[in-house]
């Protein structure tokens, strides 16, 4: 009883509003659509991901991106260590950590010793974190070297530059 009344009220108010049911439930055509990409910036590398780049010769966008992925550095190293130990690629060794794969597990599973790995990757680290640390000092000096000219200095010495270079321009003599 109530569902016909309920019915019978729907079908009122629909002829009231004269609308079709079509128009109750209309969506955007895919011509009409925005599509919205997401604006994904390539973030610069730290000095960690280009230090472990170049010791380890693996893509530095890659190891960005698994940092920014949440992977720790003393993980990160050993991952690389058993990929290079192994014949195992690192985006495999990657996808069962991210699986929930213990370090030790993976080193069992590419058949290698994970205290020799462990080790390693503790002096590896060290000397990571050195060019790292050397990397970031040379980064602040250069970002303080073009901070410090504010850009003025650039533009008033190529102006100067060019009066004192310029065919119009000649040199005062001097009296003795």
């Amino acid at each position: 009883m109530i569902f016909n009344f309920a019915f019978i009220l729907f079908f009122f108010l629909l002829s009231i509003a004269n609308l079709k049911a079509t128009e109750l439930y209309s969506f955007p055509s895919l011509e009409q659509a925005e599509i919205k990409t997401p604006n994904k910036k390539k973030k610069e590398s730290t000095p960690f991901v280009l230090a472990l780049a170049k010791k380890t010769e693996t893509p530095e966008d890659y190891l960005t991106e698994l940092t920014e992925k949440g992977l720790g550095r003393m993980e990160l190293v050993r991952l690389i260590l058993t990929s290079k130990k192994s014949t195992r690629p690192l985006p495999d060794l990657v996808r069962d950590r991210e699986l929930g794969m213990r370090l030790s597990k993976i080193a069992e599973n590419v058949k290698q010793d994970n205290a020799l790995i462990r080790k390693e990757a503790k002096t590896l680290l060290a000397a990571v974190l050195k060019e790292a640390d050397n990397i970031s000092q040379t980064l602040a000096l250069t970002k303080t070297a073009i901070a410090g000219t504010n850009g003025n200095d650039f533009k008033t010495s190529a102006t100067n530059y060019t009066v004192l270079t310029s065919s119009s321009a000649t040199p005062k003599k001097s009296r003795p």
